[in-house]
């Protein structure tokens, strides 16, 4: 199921958004990366919901979050790419859901996505 995927992703990447910002001494930049990997804790709840909603049943799987190893300018590369490719997947969930409950979330998700490869679009180019 296309939801199960973006739950998996969404675990994975806030945690790894979490070790980033661990990684980063800028105060305010440690700040906005903080806040998109609580983004990505919001969209993995809005998941989970949809999942429900959808299926009836209680997601039950885990994850394990990879650290990264890249650099801080490395990190903010793969993050823009990670970012639109995530754009592109949602778009697909968004047009296979008829409930429009579940698209006004996916629409919500995907404007915050937006949101968060700009900033590290800002973070990348601050740092290049």
């Amino acid at each position: 199921m296309l939801v199960e995927q973006a739950i998996s992703e969404k675990t994975d990447e806030t945690a790894y958004m979490r070790l980033l910002s661990e990684k980063m001494k800028n105060k305010n930049d440690k700040e906005i990366v903080r806040g998109i990997s609580a983004d990505g804790e919001k969209h993995r709840l809005m998941f989970l919901k949809i999942y429900e909603n959808i299926s009836g049943e209680r997601y039950g799987g885990g994850f394990s979050p990879t650290p990264p190893d890249d650099t801080i300018l490395r990190s903010f590369e793969v993050n823009i790419f990670n970012l639109s490719s995530n754009v592109e997947f949602y778009r697909k969930i968004y047009n296979f859901v008829k409930d429009e409950e579940i698209r006004d979330i996916l629409f919500e998700i995907i404007t915050d996505e937006l949101l968060n490869m700009q900033k590290f679009s800002y973070l990348y180019s601050k740092y290049k």
